[in-house]
């Protein structure tokens, strides 16, 4: 008995540890890495007696629900998708459990018969089981970490793709009552090994479907956010075009103003003369504007930051020439221009001497335009793989306004790029756009 103790011991430390590995790779975690570390192996040396009671149905039950629990304890992940990988790596530990029975149909696994003996046979068994299902959660998490960089959140739908997995843990049940009960020829452990490579085949086909269901359903919540602020944002600058529109009138109409003031400064109407020059004063027409282009939802944007900037203390300058961007929509100005100026925004605050640059201009003989956003920026935005860190708190939605500055440069089959001057200690977004009759 004690010899059995140390076996199961030895393999449920195993587990846990292979499980922290997986866990560790794919999630965000909640706590240091020896305290998680610590509470895997404290959970999964629970399961040692209930192993010794040589019961499948019971091994089974107990290694999913304390995969379940240390995985919600040690990983930020939601519930469904936590219920989702433990069975998942059940299935992939019990098949790998079935994998060595069927290839090596001659060792005394002590999984299957009722021994307390430990022997070569057992051993031999342990280094090949634990190294298939070592080896597979790690290839799926490897594969998972270069596809997306991070495991993203998972919904309801992945608990509906939960039955699957669960299903296959009751076909490996009846495999292992199989092998438990009749004695496997060789042709016979030929059929249980392909049938378990098929099983196993299936479960990794429905955690690749899991994964692009649940990255469609966020890239499409995203998709949703990116657009409504986008709408947002219209709607804002239409609000300022509105305004810069009334200036305009006011300015025109300025001289029917000094004719009525004219008309009232006889010495008689004072007061009737400060109260109608008061009402000129505070009319939202006379707050402080400037006029950077002609295209009135560009210029309102412009206008906008270069108010953000002084209230930010960064020195704002623009440089829009003529006839440039003059095909772009309302939504391209706002999702384009909005979304690069407050980047540079972010960047520039709190810098001394901070600036932003925003110039537009015509190349290729008036051919293309050339738009060129330069800030001030204390260090390299730059990641190593060529991504864009970010400064802001909201990191969950990080990377929208990136993608859709990409996403409006490809509309029009624009080039983009960005570099980070470390003398200068300065950040330039570089976007070029053939004008469309051109690329006709």
């Amino acid at each position: 008995m004690d010899n059995s103790l140390t076996y199961y011991t030895v393999a449920s430390v195993i587990e846990a540890f292979i499980l922290w590995l997986y866990c560790n790779k794919l999630f965000k975690q909640r706590l240091n890495t020896p305290l998680s570390i610590l509470i895997a192996i404290i959970m999964h040396l629970l399961s040692a007696p209930v192993y010794m009671l040589h019961f499948p149905v019971l091994n089974i039950i107990s290694f999913i629900l304390i995969t379940y629990i240390v995985t919600i304890i040690i990983s930020d992940i939601s519930f469904f998708s936590a219920i989702f990988h433990s069975l998942m790596l059940t299935v992939v530990m019990g098949l790998s459990e079935l994998l060595v029975v069927g290839f090596v149909p001659n060792l005394y696994i002590l999984f299957f018969r009722e021994s307390s003996t430990i022997n070569n046979n057992t051993l031999l068994y342990v280094f090949l089981s634990k190294t298939i299902y070592l080896f597979i959660s790690q290839a799926v998490s490897t594969i998972l970490i270069k596809r997306k960089g991070s495991y993203p959140y998972s919904d309801r739908s992945t608990f509906f793709l939960s039955i699957i997995p669960a299903i296959s843990i009751i076909i490996m049940l009846c495999m292992s009552f199989i092998c438990i009960s009749i004695p496997l020829t060789s042709k016979v452990n030929a059929y249980i090994s392909v049938s378990i490579l098929l099983l196993l085949a299936i479960n990794m086909f429905t955690f690749y479907m899991q994964q692009i269901i649940v990255r469609k359903n966020n890239e499409n919540a995203r998709l949703l956010l990116e657009l409504q602020h986008e709408s947002d944002n219209v709607q804002y600058y239409n609000s300022l075009k509105d305004n810069y529109d009334k200036q305009r009138i006011l300015i025109h109409d300025i001289k029917e103003h000094l004719n009525t003031i004219a008309l009232l400064n006889d010495g008689k109407h004072t007061t009737e003369i400060s109260e109608y020059i008061s009402e000129l004063s505070d009319s939202d027409a006379l707050k402080a504007s400037r006029t950077y282009c002609k295209n009135p939802i560009f210029n309102a944007i412009l206008s906008r930051y270069a108010q953000i900037c002084e209230s930010e203390v960064i020195s704002f300058a623009a440089d829009i020439r003529y006839r440039t961007l003059d095909y772009f929509s309302a939504n391209d100005y706002a999702s384009l221009f909005g979304n690069m100026l407050d980047n540079a925004v972010a960047a520039a605050k709190g810098n001394p001497d901070a600036y932003i640059d925003c110039n537009v201009s015509l190349i290729q003989n008036g051919n293309a335009d050339l738009i060129c956003v330069i800030n001030s920026c204390a260090a390299n935005p730059i990641a190593l793989d060529g991504s864009l860190n970010t400064t802001k708190s909201d990191t969950v939605n990080h990377g929208l306004g990136t993608r859709s500055i990409k996403r409006i440069a490809d509309k029009y089959d624009g080039l983009t790029n960005y570099i980070y001057d470390e003398e200068k200690h300065c950040f330039k977004y570089v976007i070029v756009i053939q004008h469309p009759d051109i690329m006709q």
